[in-house]
């Protein structure tokens, strides 16, 4: 019968047993964390209403897409506007702000919001459609509280969860609080054109109730659903606020904060605005999967209450926290610095100031080496053996390099075998490498065990990888500390060596401690007698005896810690072999020896330290790494397919593998045999699942292809994989009928552009004639280059009309080398100037941007279908004054030229045109037989602001 003390000493079966059960745990947590949400739906009968409400209001905003660009978009608006009237009707404390009513409208630069390192000059012509709400606060001194969220979708998504569950919320705590006055002011900004630009937000700002607000929640969808996570927030105080207020299954994590701050993460959402502009507040989104983002699949039918009830009950949350608690916004100030947060599978958040963390991180990244110094100080003054011979201290190297370089090896095997499999199945990935990692490091750790046996491996192991971590740490530090404390990634690293530094001390701390006498070594003639402290391990039973030997020439004895004497010739038989033994002065000097050990063993206290170790070392460190991997890789998996850059995306899987594995190196070699076959063979199993198995994109997460029409030409723009775009582009019935030519060239990174002629006819209005209409046509009204009498130093004016057909957004690029320095745009003064007649300074209102650097590019957002036309003014300089050139050789006045491009965009494909016979068109019939004709595993989203652009250039 086996020993309850057995189970616990440091044996294989024993490290093993333990190792099980910890990763089941863990296993059992994050699943646990991934379905909780599922099955929290309320119980309260106010909140159950709230959200009963609030999914009938999705499925009644997500019937049909509804971009800016589209006539969808107005009923958005005038549904929502109806329902804000109907809740806040009878309450004296609410006001309403209708932009659209109000003719908002707002000329303003902006760089590229979706590009920060776009150098583009870029003005804004924005005629807004927002719809802002104000509750009053019973407390008129405190700043208010604005709530945000946008109604319009892209192209070719219904917008269930970009941004619909957004708008659904917020419309949730409205209706909660027309019931009970807050103490502090709440705004609600239901805001339109978010996707193009962020300019539902950016106008805002100009709002006059703008300047009561300090706070801000935007609500947001970068994914089709799941849990909403806190993004990011301003600082520490405002995780701390978080903390406090989400107490039912609070979900967030900094490190998406870090992507933002670093760029790793390239989409923006109005956070960006209101930050910039001062408020300080919360960015909650959904974040996965990325591949339903922006495509049909983001609507009611890919979606769950269980997701819309965590985004609005976590925006209740805070929102009745901020609004009836008592919070003190002097005291709020003092703490600016970035914010490191995070969940515990939605059980505990906890938040601290990132300024806060580099500091404690450097106390220490000081106190516990200086504390292992000192312990192996009194280690050697005790007169203890000081921790194995110099290969001992190699080992964990040495191993280290060597699995890197295999796992390293087996990214590459399945990047160029299945390179896109992270888009369906990053977990198997991820534990194919974990498994590949885990796997050389046992056997190379398990070759130096029989070539040189050691006792105190583990010890020596736990305190290399303490010094890698303390390295990594330090590095990792010190750049947060020189990007304003803006790393609030590190944390996983910061609990990661805290807990293998304390059980590296441990390990010296029982070392002292052990009632255990070193024999010291003692020379027998040619031979040299090592016996070290046992207590540090126990044989397993079966296993060779490898702990303590006796060296003399070519013949050993072992003695494990059971003083089990074996001796082997040089042949390596046994006594048993042999019917002769030796016999030679040394056999007296063994039995003294074996009796000293055996002595010693009786005094020994039991050895469960290494226990203790596996304890701190193993579950915590283990369960923070892979949840911190798991949360990056479901937020990243599938971005590849919008930037085409898959080996970043495999260099984070393959570093945060070996980071999961780092803190069960020191008892890797340990690991029972019939367990580490069973790894063997399930990481086996993986390889071909994913290398060969396993398809990377699916019906339930496909691959995403762009699609727009410019013209007469389709471009469609997609990764790289097994020609699956140029197939589905080859079976369309209409390429096939016209034998139709498809060209393909390589884009950036792993993306491709294939294009051919449509053979369609687009009716993008009803009652069109291709014949007798054009939907964007160019007039110039205006230009004074060539006058007789112009100075060739004063800047050129020029008026142009951009004919369009219910249109609402177009787009001017001047070329680069002349300098635009000045930009109008004529917005009809009253409903009646829809059409365009001659200028007349009391029809029309000029809205103007003057600017001393050059003008690259002009955006027109406009409302009103019915206007049929843009009135555009601009200014430039000659290029004579920008020069030396004399004015004499300037006669034709070509050097003033200038190049305007014109793009206009329409984003409507889901109903069809009528004509004046009642005939029914359909309005985009190219993308109409792509979407009916692609297979199940590939979906198709927007290019860029419409579905079909028009172009024409003219040159002034």
């Amino acid at each position: 019968m086996i020993k309850l003390g057995s189970v616990f000493r440091f044996r294989k079966t024993s490290l093993s047993f333990f190792l099980g059960i910890t990763y089941f745990i863990i296993g059992t947590f994050y699943f646990y964390d991934q379905l909780k949400y599922k099955h929290n739906l309320p119980k309260n009968p106010e909140y159950a209403s709230l959200l009963n409400d609030a999914w009938l209001e999705l499925q009644n905003i997500t019937n049909k897409p509804h971009p800016y660009n589209s006539k969808e978009n107005d009923r958005i608006h005038d549904y929502l506007l109806h329902r804000i009237q109907d809740i806040t009707s009878n309450i004296s404390y609410a006001a309403i702000a209708d932009d659209h009513e109000n003719g908002v409208t707002s000329i303003f630069k902006q760089q590229d919001t979706f590009n920060a390192s776009s150098i583009d000059n870029r003005v804004i012509y924005f005629e807004s459609s927002n719809i802002v709400v104000r509750l009053e606060g019973s407390n008129p001194d405190l700043p208010e509280l604005l709530l945000s969220a946008h109604y319009d979708a892209v192209p070719t998504s219904y917008g269930a969860t970009d941004d619909g569950k957004g708008i659904c919320s917020i419309l949730a705590v409205l209706d909660y609080f027309s019931k009970q006055q807050p103490e502090r002011g709440l705004v609600f900004n239901f805001n339109n054109n978010e996707e193009f630009g962020l300019l539902g937000s950016t106008i805002f700002m100009e709002n006059e109730w703008a300047k009561y607000i300090k706070y801000f929640i935007n609500l947001e969808g970068t994914g089709s659903g799941g849990k909403a996570v806190l993004f990011r927030t301003s600082d520490a105080t405002t995780a701390k606020i978080y903390k406090d207020a989400v107490v039912d299954s609070p979900f967030g994590n900094s490190i998406y904060q870090e992507g933002f701050y670093n760029r790793y993460i390239h989409s923006e959402t109005d956070y960006k605005v209101y930050e910039e502009n001062g408020l300080r507040g919360w960015d909650i989104a959904f974040y996965k999967p990325r591949d339903l983002y922006h495509t049909v699949k983001d609507s009611i039918e890919y979606t769950s209450k269980e997701a819309l009830w965590h985004m609005l009950h976590t925006t209740l949350q805070l929102t009745k926290f901020l609004a009836l608690e008592s919070i003190n916004d002097i005291e709020a100030k003092h703490n600016l610095s970035p914010a490191v947060y995070f969940d515990v599978s939605g059980l505990k958040f906890f938040a601290m100031s990132s300024k806060n963390l580099v500091f404690w991180n450097y106390i220490l990244l000081l106190v516990s080496p200086l504390t292992n110094i000192c312990l192996l100080f009194i280690i050697r003054k005790k007169n203890r053996i000081l921790l194995g011979r110099l290969n001992t201290w190699f080992r964990l190297p040495i191993s280290l390099m060597v699995s890197c370089l295999i796992t390293y090896c087996t990214s590459n095997v399945l990047k160029a075998l299945n390179p896109f499999i992270l888009s369906s199945n990053y977990v198997l990935a991820t534990l194919l490498f974990v498994g590949v990692f885990l796997i050389s490091n046992y056997i190379v750790l398990n070759v130096f065990e029989r070539l040189s046996p050691t006792l105190d491996f583990k010890t020596v192991a736990i305190n290399e990888v303490s010094v890698l971590l303390w390295a990594i740490l330090f590095i990792q530090n010190t750049k947060s500390y020189y990007n304003n404390y803006k790393n609030t990634g590190i944390y996983p690293l910061t609990i990661s060596y805290a807990f293998v530094s304390f059980a590296g001390n441990i390990a010296y701390l029982f070392m002292i401690f052990k009632k255990t006498t070193i024999t010291p070594e003692e020379t027998v003639k040619n031979g040299t007698l090592r016996v070290t402290s046992t207590t540090d391990v126990e044989a397993d039973p079966g296993q060779p005896s490898t702990y303590s030997s006796i060296e003399n020439g070519s013949n050993t004895v072992h003695l494990d810690n059971n003083t089990q004497q074996t001796r082997t010739n040089e042949s390596g038989a046994t006594p048993s072999e042999n019917n002769t033994e030796e016999n030679d002065e040394r056999r007296p000097l063994l039995r003294v020896a074996s009796t000293e050990v055996q002595n010693t063993e009786k005094n020994n206290v039991a050895n469960y330290d290494w226990l203790l170790e596996f304890l701190i070392i193993v579950p915590i460190p283990t369960y923070i790494i892979y949840n911190s991997v798991s949360l990056i890789m479901s937020a990243l998996n599938q971005t590849f397919q919008d930037t085409g850059d898959i080996a970043k995306t495999y260099l984070i899987l393959l570093a945060g593998a070996i980071f999961i594995v780092l803190p069960v190196l020191p008892f890797a070699y340990k690991i029972n045999f019939k367990l580490m076959r069973l790894v063997i063979v399930s990481t086996i199993i993986i390889f071909v699942l994913v290398a060969h198995v396993l398809r990377p994109f699916t019906e339930a997460l496909p691959l995403k292809i762009r699609y727009i029409q410019v013209n007469d030409q389709v471009e469609l723009f997609g990764i790289r994989n097994d020609n699956n775009m140029i197939k589905m582009i080859e079976d369309l019935p209409s390429v096939k009928r016209n034998n139709l030519s498809i060209s393909c060239v390589n884009d950036i990174n792993l993306t491709e552009k294939c294009q051919y002629m449509s053979v369609f006819e687009p009716h993008l209005i009803d009652n069109f004639k291709p014949n007798e209409m054009k939907m964007l046509d160019i007039e110039v009204i205006r230009n004074d280059k060539n006058e007789k009498f112009k100075s060739p130093y004063e800047p050129i004016n020029a008026e142009i009309k951009i004919n369009v057909l219910e249109n609402r957004m177009c787009t001017l690029n001047f070329n680069t080398t002349t300098k635009v320095r000045q930009v109008t745009v004529f917005k009809p003064s009253n409903k009646n100037e829809l059409y365009y007649t001659p200028m007349d300074s009391n029809a029309s209102i000029p809205y103007i941007f003057k600017t001393s650097e050059n003008i690259d590019q002009l955006q027109l957002h406009k409302l009103d279908f019915k206007q049929n036309y843009y009135h555009i003014g601009i200014q430039w300089l000659p290029q004579l004054s920008l020069s030396n050139i004399d004015a004499t050789n300037v006669e034709d006045g070509n050097n003033n030229t200038l190049i305007v491009d014109v793009e206009c965009f329409w984003g409507e494909y889901f109903d069809d045109s009528i004509d004046n016979d009642g005939e029914r068109f359909n309005k985009l019939p190219s993308l109409t037989e792509i979407l009916k004709f692609k297979p199940i595993d590939i979906s198709i989203t927007n290019k860029d602001k419409g579905l079909i652009k028009y172009t024409q250039q003219i040159t002034l």
